[in-house]
């Protein structure tokens, strides 16, 4: 399963990068919104992590677009915010989950290999493996 990684923060796009490259998961990361859907209109991706705050477009136009460009991949949207109504805004993501930047930065050292998901804020599988 190939998925597309939109994230920024390095720190973040590398800790998602290593955790779902562990699960068995092929990710390719880009920093910004415009060239996410460039990439996501030329290559095959199954899903995506989409960060909401992006330099370029931002996570929900960038979700918004990939549906009006016909992409139906799965897409996880990660926020710092707190609000429902500031998660969705309409774009209709599979699921939205509060970014783990505070947990990574503050309670997992870098390379730990620790993640949200064993301090408890993900506790199923986000995506399920193809048979």
């Amino acid at each position: 399963m190939r998925i597309l990684v939109v994230e920024d923060n390095p720190r973040i796009s590398a800790f998602l990068r290593k955790g779902l490259g562990e699960e068995g998961y092929t990710v390719e990361v880009e920093g910004d919104g415009d060239r996410a859907f460039q990439r996501a209109a030329e290559e095959r991706f199954d899903a995506a992590v989409v960060d909401v705050m992006l330099p370029g477009r931002d996570g929900v136009r960038l979700v918004r677009d990939l549906r009006d460009a016909g992409l139906r991949f799965p897409v996880l949207l990660l926020t710092a915010r707190d609000r429902m109504e500031d998660k969705i805004a309409g774009s209709m993501p599979e699921r939205t989950i509060t970014s783990p930047s505070r947990s990574i930065s503050r309670n997992s050292p870098p390379g730990s290999g620790r993640c949200c998901a064993a301090q408890g804020a993900v506790r199923r599988p986000i995506f399920r493996r193809a048979r």
